[in-house]
């Protein structure tokens, strides 16, 4: 079975949580479900004694390796493991009773960011790059340090010689400035920075002990409608926007460029088939949208999710959007904020 989100609670990004005891990790049975820790975005970086990694552009993914072979979960619980034969027999080679926690990309290298388009078909040329196994060999690792969960994993991926299955390293010390590391990952084209709180066990909800800053603007959007003509390349721009926590449709903007001839076609099909009336939408602030804004478009049921990154917001809409790929491992529902 896929492992099933649970509701988080509110972050606290505050302080860091208590250091977990320092016992032996206890032998257990591998469950079936595992949420992932949730990483929260931050602009500053809180106290505390933080491990830093690479922000990845790829794919959340959960890898549960048993008696019975290895099954791969994307993070919105749908089973990849089909997706992804190349990596589920590399695994095969680890102990049973393990849980993996990771991000595949597209890429042969895991200093550069990976496109989302092509992410979902990379089949043989995916890479795994993990980062941290709550459960390995039948022991539950999830109470014991970040650092000790690290050390574990590090030796298990040595053992394994699968060049497609790789440690995200630390970078940087702790004595390093976080705002200088970040503009050196901006700088070097990464995504951002990920720090993790050294002592924090693992458990999935949104406790702020994971946090990430990052390099540009990107996020997930619901797709609301196809704009009218933007007198772009390809006369092409969908409206996109989110859900807020209490049910309003939240309108982000316009997404404007990046968008293949197969993108297309696929929006294009889901809006004609999904055609919704005219949405009341409304910013973040929470006042309504003028109707001016998002006159003339043709509107669908906010199904389908989007990666976008964008140069700014202006009044809270985005300024020079543009589509990165779909978010098969995400679904609608998740997509509140």
């Amino acid at each position: 079975m896929a492992p099933r989100p649970r509701k988080t609670a509110p972050a606290k990004t505050g302080k860091a949580a208590a250091k977990p005891p320092a016992a032996d990790a206890p032998r257990a049975p591998l469950p079936d479900r595992l949420d992932p820790v949730v990483v929260v975005p931050v602009k500053t970086l809180p106290p505390g004694r933080w491990l830093h990694e690479c922000k990845l552009d790829g794919y959340r993914v959960l890898a549960r390796i048993d008696a019975n072979g290895v099954r791969l979960f994307a993070r919105n619980q749908a089973d990849w493991t089909s997706r992804l034969p190349a990596l589920a027999t590399a695994l095969k080679k680890l102990p049973r009773g393990t849980w993996l926690d990771g991000v595949v990309t597209g890429d042969d290298t895991n200093t550069r960011t990976a496109d989302y388009a092509g992410l979902s078909d990379a089949g043989d040329d995916a890479v795994y790059h993990v980062f941290d196994a709550p459960y390995l060999a039948d022991e539950d690792l999830r109470l014991t340090s970040l650092d000790a969960r690290k050390e574990k994993l590090r030796d298990a991926v040595a053992k394994l010689h699968a060049p497609r299955v790789r440690l995200v390293e630390p970078v940087g010390t702790a004595n390093d400035d976080d705002k200088a590391m970040l503009a050196h990952a901006c700088a070097r084209g990464l995504e951002g920075i990920v720090s993790k709180d050294r002592d924090s066990a693992y458990f999935g909800m949104r406790s702020g002990t994971w946090v990430k800053r990052s390099c540009i603007q990107q996020e997930s959007f619901l797709v609301l409608g196809i704009a009218p003509n933007q007198g772009t390349a390809k006369g092409f721009a969908i409206h996109v926007g989110h859900r807020s926590i209490g049910g309003l449709i939240i309108y982000d903007g316009l997404v404007s460029d990046g968008f293949s001839d197969e993108a297309i076609r696929r929006i294009e099909a889901h809006v004609a088939k999904h055609t919704a009336p005219t949405p009341e939408l409304f910013l973040a602030t929470g006042r309504k949208v003028a109707p001016k804004k998002y006159a003339g478009g043709v509107w669908g049921v906010p199904e389908l999710v989007v990666e976008a990154s964008f140069v700014r917001r202006v009044a809270g809409l985005l300024r020079e959007g543009k589509f990165k790929g779909f978010r098969a491992d995400m679904t609608a529902a998740e997509l509140v904020r």
